[in-house]
């Protein structure tokens, strides 16, 4: 099964209390002003997505990483960042978040494109993404612990903490990861 299939089958599966794919996403407003804790945790976010993906390159003899989401360095106050986020917007609502990086068969990647393929626009390069065995997203946590299977989300979206929220991340296998980040305004 082609791993579009797999997102879509598992995106089935979410609960609509959580999201409804059918709704249209609320428009975003642009932020002004980028503070020091979320500079702090990009870049943190950004060396988490080096550290990955060079591991991979160098260590596996079958799978390729490749970089994928957006990876400029424009935060809100930036010149450009107004064209930036609203390029982003527009995106989002044709196909969505990119995963930071894309993983392939070694058979399957296109070396003309390279090991980066996060500025390409994503007409030029929707063939080749269709061919990705997974996505990678990835996030700098304060914790993260694995849990049981899938089945016992619904059950969990019900915990409620003063002071943390939670994240769910499905993995293969039914597997899941539970961020706990703290909350923000």
């Amino acid at each position: 099964m082609a791993y579009k299939d797999i997102i879509n089958n598992i995106c089935n599966t979410i609960h609509t209390g959580l999201i409804d794919f059918n709704e249209p996403r609320s428009e975003a407003s642009m932020p002004t002003l980028a503070s020091s804790e979320f500079i702090t945790n990009k870049q943190q976010g950004d060396w988490a997505e080096d550290v990955l993906f060079r591991a991979i390159n160098d260590n596996s003899e079958n799978i390729v990483a490749v970089r994928y989401g957006k990876s400029d360095d424009l935060v809100a106050g930036d010149a450009g960042f107004e064209k930036f986020f609203n390029e982003y917007q527009a995106e989002l609502d044709t196909i969505g978040k990119r995963p930071d990086i894309l993983l392939f068969k070694k058979e399957v990647f296109d070396a003309s494109l390279g090991y980066d393929i996060s500025s390409k626009p994503s007409n030029e390069i929707g063939d080749y993404v269709a061919k990705a065995i997974a996505g990678i997203e990835v996030r700098s946590s304060d914790q993260c612990w694995s849990i049981g299977d899938v089945k016992e989300l619904p059950t969990m979206f019900t915990k409620e903490t003063s002071k943390k929220k939670v994240s769910y991340t499905c993995f293969e296998g039914g597997k899941i990861a539970v961020n706990i980040n703290k909350l923000t305004a």
